[in-house]
């Protein structure tokens, strides 16, 4: 039998055995970083660039209306959207924190991403002259299976960025995938689609092909980054006990709950999103006004990604935040003005969705803040919890759509902009985790432990 003594020293080597792996693998992160940044940078801007022929504001309502064209139908987008984002991610994330290279989860669903779009496509090409009646439910088939990829990607990417890439790194990031995914997208967009959009089937087979492919090159890059393993594993939790895991961390983390808050007031953005290009032409009608809005949409989004990587990285994601959301607020209040109040204005309706770029950026800040507040092995839990909790509003899109329908655009678009405001106050109940680990730094230097 061994001795107290003797196991503690088993101990005690082992912890030091622990502490030598964990300095080397942190070395390796910090040596690989600036490799690891621009490919993932480069894997956004591909993302970007299949994303563009697909987006929900513009291309998925426009051919939603070609195939069936009531409210009610388009407000099914957004609730398929959330659910899909949400919930396999809160299944998922345990299984992501026990994976040893995190990378190949990303490899994996930015592949699955792409398939859905590739079915519509090869669909599309043979049934647009006829249009079937089963259309409708076989896109919204399609686009469920593709936002149910799409929210297991974005768990692994905030994984994968949370790991590889330093907190006061990410608006760097941010910068170079916005700005140049936004460029390489406008310039494909205006490319191609002002003649696809004069196609008998208005281009949408050609769109979801580029969109598809644009996915599989993105995965395909991430082939090359470089990530050392982790070898620690917990238990996977089931389903139910995942939902358990995720209100005890919110209701543990005063910071998550808080910012769970924010996300679900601000997701009430998301119920227009397929409702802006129905109002829009009642003040324009040509297929080239869906060009300039995807265009204005991505400068937008290219726009506001800059420079909230900037703020980012130098005041953090807190004040990124509260900067986006209070912009976001006024986007549907100014497309009221622009197509419903004052429509003979010589104010160009795609400063709408200029704005409304505000709103992937600020999906990315939520992210990036969730990041800042646990440690990098409880990264998957909470990116998995702040998306669920932005599903939970969700319930009511398609009552969006309904209202739309029988009362006209202004009660419900007036609605949404008072309760995004409403997020944007909250974000005063945020902490800086940058302030505060300053904090813990400073006091650190001005008593340092002592050494017996």
């Amino acid at each position: 039998m061994s001795s107290p003594s003797a196991d503690h020293t088993i101990d005690a080597r082992r912890q030091t055995d622990e502490d030598d792996t964990a300095a080397a693998k942190q070395a390796e992160i910090l040596r690989e970083e600036p490799r690891n940044l621009i490919l993932l940078a480069v894997h956004h801007v591909w993302l970007r660039v299949g994303w563009i022929f697909k987006t929900e504001t513009v291309i998925m309502p426009a051919f939603l209306d070609t195939i069936h064209g009531a409210g009610w139908v388009r407000g099914c987008l957004p609730a398929l959207n959330r659910f899909g984002q949400s919930v396999p991610p809160m299944y998922f994330a345990d299984r992501l924190r026990n994976s040893n290279r995190k990378k190949w989860t990303l490899i994996a669903t930015t592949l699955g991403m792409a398939i859905p779009f590739l079915t519509l496509s090869l669909i599309w090409s043979l049934v647009s002259a006829s249009s079937p009646t089963w259309m409708p439910l076989c896109f919204l088939g399609c686009y469920g299976l593709f936002f149910a990829t799409t929210g297991l990607n974005q768990v692994a990417f905030g994984t994968v960025q949370g790991k590889l890439i330093r907190a006061d790194r990410r608006g760097r990031l941010m910068i170079i995938s916005s700005t140049v995914g936004s460029v390489a997208s406008i310039a494909c967009a205006w490319l191609f689609l002002s003649e696809w959009l004069l196609l008998p089937d208005r281009g949408f087979s050609r769109m979801f092909l580029i969109t598809g492919c644009g996915f599989l090159i993105s995965g395909c890059i991430v082939f090359f980054v470089r990530e050392p393993p982790d070898h620690k594993k917990q238990p996977p939790a089931r389903f139910l006990k995942s939902f358990g895991e995720s209100w005890n961390c919110i209701r543990q983390d005063r910071d998550l709950r808080n910012l769970v808050l924010v996300a679900m007031l601000f997701i009430a953005s998301q119920f227009a999103f397929p409702h802006y290009v129905p109002l829009g032409n009642r003040v324009r009608s040509s297929d080239h006004s869906i060009l300039h809005w995807l265009i204005a949409q991505n400068a937008g989004a290219g726009f506001f990604g800059m420079v909230a990587g900037v703020v980012a990285d130098r005041w953090g994601n807190r004040l990124v935040l509260r900067i986006l959301i209070f912009g976001a607020c006024c986007t549907p209040t100014m497309a009221i003005g622009l197509a419903v109040w004052f429509p003979e204005l010589p104010i160009p309706f795609w400063l709408t969705f200029f704005v409304l770029g505000t709103v992937p950026t600020t999906f990315k800040a939520l992210t990036n803040y969730a990041l800042e507040i646990t440690e990098p092995k409880n990264h998957p839990r909470y990116i998995s919890t702040l998306r669920l909790g932005m599903m939970l509003p969700f319930v009511l899109s398609p009552l969006f759509g309904a209202w739309i329908d029988a009362a006209g655009f202004e009660p419900a678009f007036l609605t949404t902009s008072a309760v995004i405001a409403v997020g944007g106050l909250m974000t005063f109940r945020l902490s800086e985790p940058r302030l505060d680990a300053k904090s813990i730094a400073e006091a650190a230097a001005l008593f340092p432990p002592q050494v017996p």
